[in-house]
């Protein structure tokens, strides 16, 4: 689902968010994210339990190509 909507849920149930960047993140980028992810954390004391990241290389055939002069 794109809108980044969540449903009610009932104790034990769980839902997953995934957030999909691209293109180039400096370390003041990099701090913005951190400081977000830390204050919405504490707005869900007990139900954010964690954010798992991994960072991906998209494949050289699937990067766009340089456009040529």
């Amino acid at each position: 689902m794109a809108g980044g909507f969540i449903l009610p849920q009932q104790p034990g149930d769980h839902q997953t968010v995934q957030f999909i960047f691209v293109g180039q993140w400096t370390q003041a980028d990099a701090d913005k994210w951190n400081e977000a992810i830390f204050a919405l954390k504490q707005q869900f004391p007990g139900n954010l339990v964690g954010v798992t990241i991994k960072g991906l290389r998209t494949p050289a055939k699937y990067r766009p190509k340089p456009k040529k002069k």
